[in-house]
């Protein structure tokens, strides 16, 4: 068959599902998923996000007389307030401030008037009748499912995916083969079932009449449930098994395809149930009366799946194995069943049973099973926990470490008083997870190990002699450094003692302290190795992360905070990968912007002098005339500046501060557009603006401002800054 274009392909496949019989009648309806199905965090907090394109900033953007950055508060929270070296207040927008840093919901921007303003969700549509299409959170992607209403793993015998035409093997080339895709119990992969009088697996033959044989699925119902009172090793084929029972799990609705497994006990037992899928998750009810939800005692669902219960009553009890996707479910699910001696309770499920912790130390062995949820720490959720009491008669270095089984997950966490609601020194979520404190004055406190289901674990606590903490590990012993200085830097040794606006986990951080006599722009430049993450953040107060000047993230370190008043000021840093970075500060009078306007082509390009300057515009006034090389073509309108190096220097261009997803790149020639500058086009995305730096000869340099994408353009701030060599 000869190539096709997609267009033409959905074309003929559209044509297709319309002249097929009962196409367009299916209850489900034979239309592409689209953006519809995926899950989308709420951005009711924003504005609506204005209809018109907003034209930027007008002509003028000084305003009234200063001497201070703190006489230019403009009201608007997304905003960077400062006094411009003229003497005027500046307010640039700020998107950082508005990145609520989900993906799917698209990116927030900041309107210098109105603030923070929701973006446009992602849209995955492909149109294409034979996907459904959904915003995936975790991968940051659009994912096109081939079109299975029924969920059982097998597309609609009319679709096929467009790779396939290609050549290209599976995946990611599909064909469906479904035969009735309202029915999950037909589809080409399953076997034939005896006496239901359908053709299960799509071949043209129903029941014994089918030449490859049938079989009736086993322990599909209560009548055939698989006796597993002895304990051992089970493996229960789901293929061709239907949901027949409701769980707690799904909402009360009956899961795609089920099995029932019974267990009778003669005397109290600990019990422990493991279900596992490969590819997909199962759930695990247990219940009294076999497909009565309302004799469920519980509910569990896990990859793999664990159920725990302690000293379980003798009597009979029913299990209901499921997975939570009928596409795997046509596979097996392994099961293990252990049945121990019943062990008495967790005497320390309460505050009021708290286990005292050894002054020398020790290891402690506990259970997560049948306990409650008593304590709130500032990493742990709902989970249930039992609680251990420190006390110190003086102050000791406390290194705590709570490891499980393979597979568990443990929050462990120190806090100041057993409640409810309490103060979290030092929380860590892990398998294991351990938590250090240094220099822990004496009093009592509170260590709290979270988990879901642990049967046991032990809670090692090392108490040792005090030692001084290392420089810049907390406010009270910050780093001094100087603006304008470069300095190598680790957190090595350190902890994670300082809360940033930006970042809420526990990764170790280091505390600098400068100073500034007068009113500056701050610019800090973070490196470390080629894996590594950064988050910092500019504070006034440290440790209080209301109202701080700048935080921001990224593989390479970026901040600007524009217009700090004299005063100290503290640079938080809080590598998420690695120990040691190399860091720069650049300390600079707060310049006017100049409006850029015209410049939409190489012949009316903006100039930028040597020393660098700051320049506002709006894109959206203008045309697109040239293209990205690291876009693939799909940038939108740009704007040309010049820019001429009379000395060999190292300048950081950054559009930190626009309304939209950023392009920026570089050439260089005495013409334009000159030939392309390696390592010098970005692409910036909510609080990730685009930015680089690089290392110029003496020559003349363009630089291209442009948007992400088509719709991508207004109103943006371009900063060229010099920094040290």
């Amino acid at each position: 068959m000869p190539p096709r274009s997609f267009r033409a392909l959905r074309l003929a496949l559209a044509a297709l599902c319309f002249a097929l019989a009962g196409c367009g009648d299916e209850p489900l309806g034979f239309v592409d998923g689209g953006p519809l199905d995926a899950t989308l965090q709420s951005d009711a907090a924003f504005p609506e996000r204005p209809s018109l394109i907003d034209t930027g900033p007008a002509t003028d953007v000084r305003g009234r007389a200063c001497t201070r950055s703190s006489q230019c508060d403009d009201g608007v929270d997304c905003t960077m307030d400062f006094c411009a070296d003229d003497g005027r207040c500046v307010s640039v927008a700020d998107p950082g401030r508005c990145d609520d840093r989900v993906y799917c919901n698209g990116v927030e921007s900041c309107d210098a008037r109105r603030g923070c303003v929701r973006g446009t969700p992602v849209t995955c549509n492909d149109n294409y009748t034979c996907t459904i299409d959904r915003c995936d959170e975790m991968t940051r992607a659009c994912v096109h499912r081939p079109r299975d209403f029924d969920g059982d793993g097998d597309p609609d015998f009319r679709c096929t995916a467009y790779d396939c035409d290609a050549g290209v093997p599976d995946p990611p080339c599909w064909r469906g083969g479904d035969c009735d895709d309202a029915n999950p119990r037909v589809n080409s992969r399953l076997p034939e079932i005896c006496g239901d009088g359908v053709d299960n697996n799509c071949n043209g033959e129903i029941d014994a009449a089918d030449r490859m044989g049938c079989s009736r699925p086993m322990h599909d119902r209560c009548d055939d449930a698989l006796d597993v009172s002895a304990g051992g090793r089970f493996t229960v084929a789901l293929a061709g098994a239907l949901g027949d029972y409701p769980s707690r799990c799904t909402g009360n609705t009956i899961p795609p395809r089920d099995a029932v497994l019974r267990l009778r006990l003669d005397a109290p037992r600990d019990v422990a149930v493991t279900a596992e899928s490969s590819g997909a998750s199962v759930l695990v009810q247990l219940g009294t009366r076999c497909g009565d939800i309302e004799s469920v005692r519980d509910c569990v669902i896990g990859y793999p799946t664990v159920y725990r219960a302690r000293a379980l009553p003798a009597g009979e009890y029913f299990f209901q194995i499921a997975t939570t996707s009928a596409v795997v479910g046509t596979g097996e699910v392994a099961l293990t069943v252990e049945l121990t001696d019943p062990t008495p309770a967790p005497t320390n499920d309460a505050c009021s049973g708290a286990i005292d912790i050894p002054t020398d130390g020790a290891t402690l062995r506990g259970t997560l099973v049948d306990v409650a949820d008593d304590v709130t720490t500032s990493c742990g959720g709902t989970t249930p926990d039992v609680v251990y009491r420190l006390t110190l008669t003086e102050r000791r270095d406390v290194t705590l470490r709570a490891t499980g089984g393979r597979t568990d997950y443990l929050t462990l966490a120190l806090v100041d008083t057993c409640a409810r609601t309490t103060t979290t020194r030092r929380c860590a979520t892990g398998s294991p997870s351990q938590i250090s404190l240094r220099n822990l004055a004496p009093g009592t406190y509170f260590v709290v190990v979270e988990g879901t289901r642990v049967p046991s674990f032990t809670l090692e606590a090392e108490l040792t002699a005090p030692t001084s903490a290392v420089p810049g590990d907390s406010c009270s012993n910050p780093i001094t450094i100087a603006p304008n200085s470069t300095v190598m830097g680790t957190v090595a040794g350190a902890q994670g003692d300082v809360p940033i606006s930006c970042y809420g986990g526990d990764s170790r951080d280091v505390v600098y302290r400068f100073t500034l006599d007068r009113t500056l722009d701050v610019n800090v430049l973070l490196r470390g190795g080629a894996s590594d993450f950064f988050f910092m953040a500019v504070q006034r107060d440290c440790g209080s992360s209301t109202g701080e000047a700048a935080c921001r993230y990224g593989t390479v370190g970026r901040l600007t905070a524009r217009g700090l008043d004299p005063g100290d000021y503290y640079l938080v840093v809080r590598p998420l990968r690695g120990t040691e970075f190399t860091l720069t500060m650049v300390a600079s009078p707060p310049l006017a912007p100049v409006m850029a306007s015209g410049n939409d082509t190489c012949a009316t390009a903006q100039s930028i002098p040597s020393g660098g300057g700051f320049y506002m515009g709006n894109t959206a006034t203008l045309r697109r005339d040239y293209t990205a090389p690291c876009t693939l073509g799909t940038t939108s309108e740009d704007a040309v500046f010049r820019y001429r190096s009379d000395t060999r220097q190292r300048v950081q261009f950054s559009l930190e501060g626009s309304s939209f997803n950023t392009v920026i790149w570089m050439t260089q020639g005495p013409t334009c557009p000159g030939s392309s500058v390696p390592l010098t086009c970005f692409s910036g995305e909510g609080a990730s603006p685009a930015v680089f730096d690089a290392l110029l000869d003496p020559g003349e340099y363009w630089v291209f401002v442009s948007g992400f994408n088509a719709e991508a353009r207004g109103a943006y701030s371009l900063s060229v800054l010099p920094l040290p060599m």
